[in-house]
């Protein structure tokens, strides 16, 4: 599997008349598991938006791999917005969700939120 960088897309998106995209929401979720493995919540955040502009709904995988990525980062606002999102959609968060919510309390040392 291809990881392509912002820059690689824009640039395949500047050669061709036709939108580039992948193909499957499983590809857009591989990268962006990609990413979080990476620790680029940022990265993992822009392919999350890029598999919606394509038309794909995120299903509880994509979120939750969305939700890793900013949970280790530590990034818990983004954690609250995401899981947010989720209830708005109507897709109840499951305990790999609440995992990802409170090891980014952790990392952030906010045992009090957790």
């Amino acid at each position: 599997l291809e990881l392509l960088s912002e820059v690689q897309v824009q640039r395949r998106l500047a050669g061709s008349t036709a939108r580039w995209e992948l193909s499957s929401l499983a590809q857009y979720v591989a990268h962006i598991q990609t990413c979080a493995k990476a620790g680029d919540a940022d990265r993992a955040d822009w392919w999350f938006s890029e598999m919606r502009g394509a038309g794909f709904e995120p299903n509880l995988q994509a979120y939750n791999t969305l939700l890793d990525a900013f949970g280790t980062a530590g990034r818990i606002e983004s954690v609250d917005r995401v899981l947010q999102s989720m209830q708005d959609e109507g897709l109840p968060p499951d305990i790999y969700s609440f995992a990802a919510a409170i090891r980014s309390c952790e990392l952030s040392a906010d045992t009090e939120r957790a």
